[in-house]
């Protein structure tokens, strides 16, 4: 088969050089990177090329792959998202069968040696920091063999590779002028970036809702003040309708103990959750904005910084955190756009439990997270204008997350960040008529704005994964 090129060298490079010496001779217009002991299916190729015809501006293409077992069987599917920058810099997660357009190629600085165990998450890192696009195909269209040998089936086998993948996604934000630190996270072949926090040392006004139940808002504002190592921030406390003695007398004694800190601004009109949020960022002094529930309890002591780091990047929208029940089992890790409008990724499941492939405990992008600790920017949440009052209770922070994705800022989930969120207590469940209705008004409002991610689908959820609560991100059968 004249297809076939066959290159003797005269020695063993290692896998970064000997890959260079086959894409130098190579003469087509894409180029695919495929181990040797994998397995294709037939309409792989035929998938990339369908795609590069209808999308001429691709650049970069991978797909969903699992695992070929030593007994012929396949296991272990892994359905990916869509472009995720934060989850690649995590981990390599395109992996197998990267393929690259060969002009965007040739213009890349080639591997070397140092990358080696890591050469692939390094070519991939710098083909997207060029490529004008890059497409994922969903579907399992490539087998990695599992052998002894291979990190599929021992992560210890390859100890250079944390050290490489540590290098190559340094030196990525080193080349994107970003200001961070590269480590390895909980993981094997996973990595933990932590941005620095702006040299300015920025104020940041925390904003906190809140109606009566002094405790619940005392047990949340002792957390953040005993806690957090950042020192730069400022608490407005939003009151609205309380009716206690004991809340007010509660609010003087903040005041007193904290007036440096604490500023309790009254919205006397009736409850809309957007309405207070629009109210509370009028009234803080910060150009970034941390929307708390009254309802939480800081668990990481440098939670600001991590979150302040990551949104002060200039392509971040909002930073959502990760949060848990009181007994100990995830209440969001990340929001996924749904048929029934919007679902808690990993709902219910043991804290210690990371997830699909362990994404939950991965820094990534998503379409949405929770407002219920939420970081944004004052410039862009005055370029989508805030919060929609239309959407007084439910979903109105995924249709602000989603306003901003429309603009082409991220939404960056971090579990670095963790905290108790003890859900719904000052307000009460949605089970009166009147709520009731207002609720199928807040899901019409939603269908209809956003009617394009309920037929096309969440980017970052792959269609073969389930998106029903509590037991979401698991594949189909």
């Amino acid at each position: 088969d004249n297809r076939i090129k066959s290159i003797n060298l005269t020695e063993n490079k290692g896998i970064s050089e000997n890959t260079n010496a086959g894409v130098a001779v190579a003469s087509g217009d894409f180029v695919s990177f495929f181990d040797h002991d994998d397995i294709l299916e037939p309409d792989l190729l035929f998938s990339y090329a369908e795609a590069i015809e209808n999308n001429n501006d691709v650049d970069l293409l991978y797909c969903d792959e699992d695992k070929l077992m030593p007994d012929g069987k396949l296991a272990q599917p892994f359905f990916k998202p869509d472009f995720n920058i934060d989850l690649l810099r995590n981990n390599n997660y395109i992996c197998h069968m990267l393929t690259i357009r060969k002009s965007l190629l040739d213009t890349l600085e080639p591997n070397t040696k140092e990358f080696d165990g890591a050469q692939d998450h390094n070519l991939t890192l710098r083909a997207v920091e060029k490529a004008r696009k890059v497409h994922h195909v969903a579907k399992v269209l490539y087998h990695w063999r599992l052998s002894e040998t291979s990190t599929a089936a021992n992560a210890d086998s390859k100890p250079y590779a944390t050290i490489a993948g540590i290098k190559a996604v340094q030196s990525h934000l080193d080349r994107l002028g970003l200001n961070a630190k590269v480590e390895q996270a909980r993981r094997p072949f996973t990595y933990k970036v932590t941005y620095a926090v702006p040299d300015s040392h920025p104020l940041v006004s925390i904003i906190i809702p809140t109606k009566d139940h002094a405790d619940i808002l005392d047990n949340c504002i002792k957390s953040i003040v005993e806690k957090s190592t950042y020192d730069n921030y400022e608490l407005v406390i939003i009151e609205n309708n309380s009716t206690e003695k004991a809340t007010f007398d509660y609010y003087d004694k903040l005041q007193a103990k904290y007036p440096d800190i604490v500023r309790l601004v009254t919205w006397e009109h009736e409850f809309n959750f957007s309405k207070l949020m629009n109210f509370g960022v009028a009234h803080a002094k910060s150009d970034y904005l941390l929307l708390l529930n009254n309802d939480t309890e800081v668990i990481t002591p440098n939670w600001i910084e991590t979150m302040l780091g990551i949104c002060a990047r200039e392509d971040v929208g909002a930073v959502g955190a990760k949060l848990y029940y009181p007994d100990n089992t995830i209440q969001h890790a990340g929001l996924c756009v749904t048929g029934g409008v919007a679902g808690h990724l990993c709902q219910s499941m043991p804290r210690d439990n990371w997830g699909y492939f362990a994404l939950n405990d991965a820094q990534q992008d998503f379409s949405a997270v929770t407002a219920a600790c939420i970081m944004t920017k004052r410039s862009e949440y005055e370029k989508v204008g805030g919060f929609t009052e239309e959407l007084q209770v439910a979903f109105n922070d995924v249709d602000f997350c989603l306003k901003l994705r429309e603009i082409n800022d991220l939404i960056v989930y971090t579990p670095e960040v963790e905290l108790y969120h003890y859900e719904s207590i000052s307000r009460g469940t949605e089970n009166s008529t009147d709520k009731r209705i207002r609720f199928h008004k807040e899901v019409a409002y939603m269908n209809y704005r956003w009617a394009k991610y309920y037929v096309e689908g969440d980017p970052y959820m792959n269609p073969n994964l389930t998106v029903e609560e509590p037991i979401n991100r698991y594949y189909h059968l």
